[in-house]
């Protein structure tokens, strides 16, 4: 890794998307980031293994960058326990690699978002902030799909997107002539449905675990028995997203009460 790096750019454990414009083109002069935080464990108490997947997932996404060429920096709690805070933690890489643009990705998170906004105001770097591409709608178009002093309902946002965006439509109309399912959802589960079996995956959260103890993280849940049996990579979840539209979305509206009970006891169980 290089001493020098003119562009620091920040990806936050719910921004691991390879497909985000800025990964679109290799620049060595560009530095990503990818932290545990002790502050984002602490601000609200997380299932552990929630906790457990998402740093094994900012693992994994940092060596799919590397792959790629890109230059990245992956700390753990254990690199960053000295810092109280993200901004903390900004302000002593920007130090060190001499960076001269600081760039991140806006926050789906308010907390995070304000956070943000306040450190480009005292940031030493230039700062720049991007679209997640994480939605259809730019944020500056909210207000003209939620107006003022008007009741509104979701159903109808989600119509108007699915016009506009041309999603499960056919023509002006829904997909099926129908908008929703919704009357449908209310079905007793029959005894004799094959419920198709949860797809497990294994993979070793030791040394996360080790780490959470480490530093003290308060987490609620139960720790995975033996290996951490949820997807951790953009692969994974494809396959278990396949895995439900083939196999359980069919009947997912029907038995979705009774089918999702199904699921929690299968998980536990695990």
């Amino acid at each position: 890794m290089k001493k020098r790096y003119p562009t620091l750019r920040l990806i936050l454990g719910d921004q691991l998307d390879i497909q985000h414009s800025w990964f679109s083109t290799v620049d060595d002069n560009v530095l990503y980031v990818i932290a545990e935080l002790k502050q984002e464990t602490g601000y609200v108490t997380h299932h552990v293994q929630k906790i457990c997947c998402f740093f094994l997932a900012m693992e994994h996404f940092a060596g799919a960058l590397q792959d790629k060429g890109h230059h990245v920096l992956h700390l753990t709690l254990d690199d960053t326990s000295g810092h109280t805070n993200l901004t903390s933690l900004l302000d002593e890489l920007i130090e060190r690699f001499s960076a001269r643009r600081f760039e991140y990705q806006i926050p789906d998170e308010y907390r995070l978002e304000q956070q943000m906004k306040a450190y480009a105001k005292s940031c030493a770097a230039e700062v720049t902030a991007f679209d997640n591409e994480h939605f259809y709608l730019q944020r500056h178009e909210l207000p003209e799909y939620f107006p003022k002093n008007k009741n509104l309902v979701m159903e109808t946002f989600y119509r108007n997107m699915r016009r506009r965006f041309d999603v499960l439509m056919d023509g002006d109309k829904p997909v099926g002539q129908r908008w929703n399912f919704d009357t449908e959802n209310r079905k007793k589960l029959p005894k004799d449905i094959d419920i198709p079996a949860p797809r497990y995956y294994q993979h070793d959260a030791s040394a996360v675990l080790d780490r959470l103890e480490r530093h003290d993280i308060k987490t609620i849940g139960r720790p995975p028995k033996d290996k951490l049996s949820w997807p951790v990579t953009r692969r994974e979840s494809l396959n278990l997203l396949t895995l439900f539209c083939t196999e359980l979305l069919p009947s997912f509206g029907k038995y979705q009460i009774v089918a999702g009970r199904c699921s929690i006891r299968e998980s536990r169980s695990a």
